[in-house]
């Protein structure tokens, strides 16, 4: 299944403040037994860094991908103005070729 294209750099991303009075609320509820609130921060933090990774490479991979297309592009374009100018070159020259030659001399 491909990837959703990703819109920003995950560079910039913040992690969720999993030590927040509100998300240790929250989390404690959710502590099984055996496990420490500490335990489960740490795993979430772990999980979303992994996630953050995992976005980072696909970012990657887009801007490289953006890149070689642009490249592609520009590369296209200036071989499309060589073309058009090599072309309006050998009309001029057929025009001249064309053109009855005049005698300075008479």
């Amino acid at each position: 299944m491909p990837c959703q294209r990703l819109d920003h750099n995950p560079n910039t991303e913040v992690p969720p403040d999993f030590n927040s009075k509100a998300m240790q609320t929250i989390l404690q509820e959710r502590l099984k037994e055996g496990n420490t609130l500490e335990g489960l921060i740490q795993r979430l933090v772990d999980d979303w860094e992994t996630c953050r990774q995992e976005r980072v490479q696909q970012w990657n991979k887009q801007q490289a991908e953006a890149a070689a297309e642009q490249a592609r592009q520009e590369q296209q374009q200036e071989q499309e103005h060589r073309r058009l100018e090599e072309e309006q070159q050998r009309r001029l020259d057929v025009q001249n070729q064309c053109r009855p030659k005049v005698d300075k001399g008479a």
